[in-house]
């Protein structure tokens, strides 16, 4: 399993999982996130699990994992931008994650829009953005 006090030895960073959930097992890392007070869970929370029992994919469906097998991971962030903006959020984290696998793999990355990369045509990632909105700002993601 991912250890919390691992993460924490190795962020350089101010934002991202200054507080941060661990579990061996959940039900859904997203779902989890929804269900903290905004006070819980920071802009930068990090849930992190060693396996989903129903996680969540595109439309509705819902993901499958091997227990110890992928990184399974949240992060709320609540940004500061109007509604009509987030629509290119996917796309900006799909290539930063892509950018990211790339330097540290030194291997190509494809994105297949939305939500996946792929090496050499295997899928080594996948992306799931879920957005509340309240008036027309976004609430958290």
């Amino acid at each position: 399993m991912i250890d919390e006090i691992d993460i924490r030895k190795s962020l350089r960073t101010q934002f991202l999982g200054q507080r941060i959930y661990s579990f061996d097992s959940i039900d859904s890392t997203n779902t989890f996130a929804r269900s903290l007070k905004e006070n819980e869970c920071p802009s930068g929370t990090l849930i992190i699990a060693d396996e989903q029992t129903a996680g969540k994919g595109r439309q509705g469906r819902q993901w499958q994992s091997q227990k110890g097998k992928n990184l399974l991971f949240t992060v709320v962030t609540r940004p500061l931008f109007v509604l009509d903006k987030v629509r290119v959020l996917p796309f900006a984290a799909a290539l930063a994650a892509a950018d990211g696998i790339e330097q540290e793999t030194k291997s190509a990355v494809e994105c297949k829009w939305p939500n996946d990369l792929l090496i050499d045509g295997k899928k080594v990632a996948g992306m799931l953005i879920e957005t509340t909105t309240q008036n027309d700002a976004i609430m958290n993601v």
